[in-house]
C-alpha cells in the first residue's frame, strides 16, 4: 500500500512540473479549433454571398433579354422571334434549376427562397 501512496504523490509532483505545458497545448488546441471553424464558417459565408450576386445578375440579364424581345416583338415581329423566347424561357428554367440546387446544398436558407419565390409570383401577376 505504501508504494501506490508514494506513487501517487510522484504522478501529482510530475503534473505540476508539467502544468503550464499542458495548460499551453490545451489553450493552443482550443485557439486552432475555433480559427478553423470561423475559417470555414467565413468561407462558406462568402460563397453563400457570391452565388446569391451571381445568381441575381444572372436573373437581371434574363428580365432585361425579356423585356428587349417584348419591345421588339411589338415594334416589329420577326420569325426569329419565338426562337429567342424559347431561348430565354430555356435560361430562366436553369435558372430556377440552379435555384433549387442551392437550396439543397444549404446556400440558401429556405425564408430567403421563399421571398425569391413570392417576389416572381408578385412580378408575374402585376402584369
Amino acid at each position: 500500500m505504501p508504494q501506490i501512496v508514494h506513487s501517487g504523490r510522484n504522478l501529482i509532483s510530475r503534473l505540476h512540473e508539467w502544468q503550464s505545458l499542458i495548460g499551453t497545448l490545451i489553450s493552443q488546441v482550443v485557439v486552432i479549433i475555433i480559427a478553423i471553424w470561423v475559417t470555414s464558417s467565413l468561407t462558406a459565408s462568402m460563397k453563400r454571398t457570391e452565388f446569391f450576386l451571381t445568381f441575381t445578375k444572372r436573373y437581371h440579364e434574363i428580365r432585361v433579354a425579356a423585356h428587349d424581345l417584348d419591345k421588339r416583338v411589338k415594334k416589329e415581329p420577326s420569325p426569329f422571334d419565338e426562337g429567342d423566347a424559347h431561348q430565354i424561357y430555356f435560361q430562366l428554367f436553369g435558372l430556377m434549376y440552379d435555384e433549387i440546387n442551392a437550396y439543397q446544398n444549404k446556400f440558401f436558407r429556405q425564408r430567403s427562397l421563399c421571398r425569391m419565390v413570392d417576389l416572381a409570383n408578385v412580378r408575374l401577376h402585376r402584369r
